[in-house]
């Protein structure tokens, strides 16, 4: 259902850019994915960065067959970027920054080997990443940000790191890094089955409006914060 839901949305979108967190399992040698293949074949205008996420990282994902399948397929489109996901908290995202660096960092690491066994990914996706400076937090995603961006040891063709803090607030840091992108909003889509009864139950478009967010599939802003 979501990724019907996702190809009704890649499809229509009237957008040049779209991140779609694509978290389910790549069952039937990937063939679970082909609704959201099926979409981006069929859109290849629309610029689409597709977070896999194996294991809340990387896992074995390398291992796995199905997994292997999934993202050569749609790597293989020229309008997709493959983005490997990663999280910095240790406690379900009540405080940021606060997963061992070594831990990241060998993760990325692991990610950019998946490049040299054929799978290009292009660059991470920091889950629950800081909306403010506490935890030591700036240095934390500088250095990862800078391992992504300059250590010769990684892989990936494109270098891209996105972060996402998932709300609003002290961004201007992390502005300052200069990522690819900063999620700054998490929707929810207008489906029954998520038990809402309409999108503006999700937040408020009042608010929406005030961050000058636009109604996609993901909300974000691209390298600077709405004025």
């Amino acid at each position: 259902m979501k990724l019907l839901i996702a190809l009704i949305l890649v499809a229509s979108a009237i957008a040049t850019d779209l991140i779609i967190p694509l978290y389910q399992y790549p069952a039937g040698n990937g063939q679970a994915w082909n609704p959201i293949l099926q979409a981006v074949t069929a859109n290849p205008s629309l610029n689409t960065k597709i977070i896999v996420n194996p294991n809340s990282g990387p896992g074995n994902g390398l291992s796995d067959p199905q997994y292997l399948a999934g993202s050569k397929s749609l790597a293989a489109n020229v309008n997709v970027q493959l983005l490997g996901y990663i999280h910095t908290s240790a406690d379900g995202g009540k405080t940021s920054c606060s997963r061992p660096y070594s831990v990241l960092e060998e993760e990325i690491f692991t990610y950019s080997s998946w490049v040299a066994a054929g799978i290009p990914i292009q660059g991470v996706f920091i889950d629950e990443a800081p909306a403010n400076t506490a935890n030591d937090c700036v240095r934390y995603m500088q250095n990862l940000t800078d391992l992504i961006r300059k250590d010769s040891a990684i892989l990936f063709p494109q270098r891209q790191v996105v972060f996402n803090p998932g709300i609003t607030g002290t961004l201007q840091p992390y502005y300052d890094m200069n990522p690819t992108l900063i999620s700054a909003m998490e929707t929810c889509f207008v489906v029954d089955f998520l038990g809402r009864g309409s999108w503006d139950d999700c937040y408020p478009w009042s608010y929406l409006q005030e961050v000058r967010f636009q109604r996609v599939l993901w909300q974000f802003h691209r390298r600077h914060p709405a004025r």
